[in-house]
C-alpha cells in the first residue's frame, strides 16, 4: 500500500501489510523488491492503526535473493568494471578459452553480468549470459577458496571448525 497507512484498515481479513508512505519511483522499486526478497526489509510504525497495529510493530528480514543493480549502487565503479570486457575479448581472441560468463556480485546485487566467445573453438553457437558453464578442476578450487576467504571475513566460518559443525551427518 502507498500512502495513507490508515487506509490499510480497509484489507483487515488480509495476513500481511506492506507499506510505503509515498509512491514515489524510489519507494515502489524499493517496496516491489521487497516482495521478492531482493532487498532487506526493516521497519516500524511511527504511529498506530486503531485495532490492527501499535505503534513500533512491524518486521525485518534479510535479503533472500539477488538483485540486479548498478555497480555504484554498492560501491563498485562501473567504469572499472568495463576492464572484464577487455580481458574476456583478449583471452578468447587469444583462445586462452572459447568463451566465457563473467558476472559480479556484491552484497547480494548483480551488478555485471557479460558473455564473450562462443561455446567451442569452431565458433558455430555464441555465449549467452544466461549459459550455464561445468566448473573445471582449477574453478573449483578458485571458487571454493575465494569462497571460504569470504565466509571467514564475515565471521561464519572458522578455520579450526570441524565439517561436522555445518554439516551433522559428518559427525564420525
Amino acid at each position: 500500500m502507498f500512502g495513507n497507512p490508515y487506509l490499510v484498515s480497509e484489507l483487515a481479513n488480509t495476513q500481511v501489510h506492506v507499506m510505503a508512505w509515498s509512491n514515489d519511483e524510489h519507494q515502489i522499486h524499493a517496496a516491489s523488491s521487497s516482495l521478492f526478497g531482493a532487498s532487506h526489509v526493516s521497519g516500524k510504525l511511527p504511529i498506530q492503526i486503531p485495532n490492527m497495529y501499535s505503534i513500533g510493530d512491524g518486521l525485518s528480514f534479510e535479503q533472500s535473493i539477488l538483485r540486479y543493480g548498478e555497480p555504484e549502487d554498492v560501491g563498485l565503479n562501473s567504469q572499472k568494471l568495463y576492464k572484464i570486457d577487455e580481458i574476456l575479448k583478449e583471452a578468447v581472441l587469444d583462445s586462452v578459452f572459447p568463451g566465457a560468463v563473467a558476472a559480479v556480485v556484491k552484497n547480494g546485487v548483480l551488478v555485471y553480468k557479460q558473455a564473450e566467445g562462443y561455446h567451442t573453438y569452431n565458433k558455430i553457437r555464441k555465449v549467452t549470459d544466461t549459459d550455464v558453464f561445468d566448473l573445471a578442476s582449477i574453478t573449483k578450487i578458485a571458487a571454493t577458496t575465494t569462497a571460504v576467504m569470504k565466509l571467514i571475513s564475515d565471521g561464519k566460518l572458522h578455520l579450526d571448525d570441524t565439517i561436522k559443525k555445518y554439516i551433522p551427518e559428518y559427525n564420525t
